[in-house]
């Protein structure tokens, strides 16, 4: 099954203080991370969700704005879907730097016709912003969107969800803040 990767960057990274993606975590970028990730997945159809494109054109990645701005992380999911060329796409936030091929791969596997988002649970969370969507998610996000709600809860609560349990602390590992980056560099030199 061909599956897009969506690669949400657009972001304010307010509470980080500069540009998520590209602080760096053993000594690379977040975003360069994340892209090893999802390649030694297998995923070969990959762009960006930005809006500040200058940024991101190093990467040789096909590169998008938001389609609606300033609405968050539901405003990216619906960018991912608009600019996704296959039925399935990974929506994916750049500050998740700790992920799994090996997980990503068996969560690719469990996208068939009876579900519309397969959605990872680590702990008691669940992980909107590195879940697979299909096309018929798209209709349901715009509608939202154009009435003014952008709550991903809201979002998933109107879809047939999947979920999955990852017994792995540290794959969707939120690196947003200055801490969780201390964090982060402490886990890797373990």
């Amino acid at each position: 099954m061909s599956i897009t990767v969506a690669i949400l960057a657009g972001g304010k990274s307010s509470r980080m203080g500069t540009d998520k993606a590209w602080v760096t975590l053993g000594g690379h970028p977040l975003i360069h991370h994340l892209l090893f990730a999802v390649q030694k997945a297998g995923f070969s159809d990959i762009f960006l969700v930005a809006n500040h494109l200058e940024k991101y054109t190093d990467l040789a990645l096909p590169i998008y704005i938001d389609n609606f701005r300033e609405c968050g992380a539901l405003g990216g999911i619906e960018s991912a879907l608009s600019h996704s060329n296959t039925e399935w796409t990974l929506a994916v936030a750049c500050d998740m730097p700790l992920l799994r091929p090996h997980i990503l791969e068996s969560l690719a596997a469990l996208a068939h016709d009876q579900v519309d988002v397969i959605l990872p649970m680590s702990g008691e969370m669940t992980q909107p912003l590195c879940a697979f969507y299909h096309q018929r998610c798209l209709d349901v996000v715009r509608a939202q969107l154009r009435d003014g709600q952008y709550r991903v809860r809201d979002f998933l609560a109107k879809l047939r969800l999947k979920v999955v349990k990852v017994d792995d602390e540290w794959c969707f590992f939120n690196v947003n803040t200055p801490q969780a980056l201390a964090e982060a560099e402490a886990h890797l030199s373990q």
